[in-house]
């Protein structure tokens, strides 16, 4: 099982081994939303700096950002020749890009 905090610490999302990815409010500890990632379990999670949205790589290498708001797939990324070696997904600070780090130290 994979999991992510969001930055004020009321979010979390925890990813399933069958693909699933839950989304819970800590202050209730009601369960937000279920979403799938339709091509297996997920490798990281990570919250936008706003908690507006949540990035998922999926374990086919499939980076998909998901609106909080409503739980609908907002932007799907399938780069199988770059993905396969992402070590960490994340925001920059400002929220408006998600990107990357693959085994080399390279940023996408």
């Amino acid at each position: 099982m994979i999991h992510a905090v969001s930055p004020s610490g009321n979010l979390l999302a925890t990813g399933l081994a069958d693909g699933s990815v839950d989304v819970w409010d800590l202050s209730t500890l009601e369960k937000l939303m279920t979403v799938s990632l339709a091509d297996g379990p997920g490798r990281e999670l990570t919250f936008s700096p706003a908690e507006r949205s949540f990035a998922s790589l999926s374990s086919e290498w499939t980076v998909r950002l998901w609106s909080i708001d409503d739980g609908k797939l907002r932007h799907r990324i399938s780069e199988p020749l770059l993905f396969p070696f992402a070590e960490d997904l994340f925001f920059m600070p400002g929220g408006a890009v998600v990107g990357a780090v693959i085994h080399n130290s390279q940023f996408y």
